[in-house]
């Protein structure tokens, strides 16, 4: 009798536990783009701290396993912006290399090694805005990226705002002083001078950054000169062209800030202090606009923190 009455149980359990699971089977696929994502470990390595940047900004840095040596973030370097450590890549794993243009050598030496490479471009600020979307669909954070490139796209078109009715203001804008190294048109700085309501006096020079000569230089005409802060009190700077074009009436002359010179040339959220810089010396008639426009952006753009390295 006891037997007949385990005969009769048993498969009704079984029925159970398979009905069970055919039902978690199901919520599973419910939603299989979500469940796939939390399933599967997603590896990114960042070589280039614009993008480190932008993943931070998105709160992708759980997913970030390594960076290069210029980033500085609290995660392993494995690599440099010219070079990478094939030993800790091989260990990592990673589904995907973020680099930026600049880095096309470094890029064929990683996907000659099989790594799947994407390069993302730097030379505009609605890069920046392009970018964040990109990473959002590698991170699963469409949403969050959607939303915060459009929050990015409207605080540019606000400064915007403030300084176009302001005369244009005739900027040079120099990243070495020997040998002379100018921002041209095909740069990212040359799309900060727009955006603050200046021109760059050497756009019709169809260059990024390239050597400028003597007579280029002193055929400019800038109304203001941005020079780098390791040329402040140089040798250089005390002689032609320098000398001849810095005093000339109506010029005013300024060096980036110390331990700053990449918020002008580092196309992530961070940009939004260049930004502000740049333009109060292009208007600063507006100082007060732009500052209070700075303070509102960060409010709006900066929910988060970067975590720097200690030190």
């Amino acid at each position: 009798m006891a037997l007949k009455n385990l005969a009769r149980f048993v498969p009704r359990v079984l029925s159970s536990v398979l009905s069970l699971l055919f039902l978690l089977c199901l919520i599973f696929f419910a939603s299989p783009h979500k469940a796939w994502a939390e399933a599967k470990n997603f590896k990114i390595v960042s070589l280039a701290p614009s993008n480190t940047e932008l993943i931070y900004s998105l709160g992708g840095e759980d997913k970030l396993y390594g960076v290069s040596s210029f980033c500085h973030v609290s995660k392993p370097v494995v690599g440099s912006f010219i070079s990478a450590s094939y030993e800790k890549l091989a260990v990592i794993k990673p589904d995907v290399i973020l680099l930026v243009q600049g880095q096309e050598a470094l890029a064929f030496q990683l996907r000659h090694r099989h790594y799947n490479v994407e390069i993302l471009p730097n030379e505009k600020i609605q890069d920046i805005s392009d970018n964040l979307k990109k990473i959002g669909r590698l991170l699963d954070l469409q949403n969050d990226a959607i939303a915060l490139s459009k929050r990015f796209d409207t605080q540019i078109d606000s400064l915007k705002q403030i300084t176009k009715t302001s005369t244009l203001c005739k900027t040079l804008v120099c990243v070495w002083a020997e040998p002379i190294i100018c921002v041209g048109k095909k740069s990212f700085i040359n799309d900060l001078i727009t955006a603050c309501g200046g021109i760059n006096v050497l756009s019709a020079k169809n260059l990024g950054y390239s050597r400028i000569s003597h007579e280029t230089l002193l055929s400019s005409r800038p109304n203001l000169i941005i020079l780098p802060n390791e040329a402040m009190g140089s040798n250089s700077i005390k002689k032609l062209p320098w000398t001849r074009l810095c005093h000339r009436p109506g010029v005013t002359t300024f060096y980036l800030p110390k331990n700053r010179a990449d918020f002008l040339s580092r196309p992530s959220l961070q940009v939004v202090d260049g930004l502000a810089w740049l333009a109060t010396k292009q208007h600063p008639k507006e100082k007060l606009r732009i500052n209070q426009w700075l303070d509102a952006t960060k409010l709006i753009l900066f929910k988060k923190n970067i975590k720097l390295k200690s030190g």
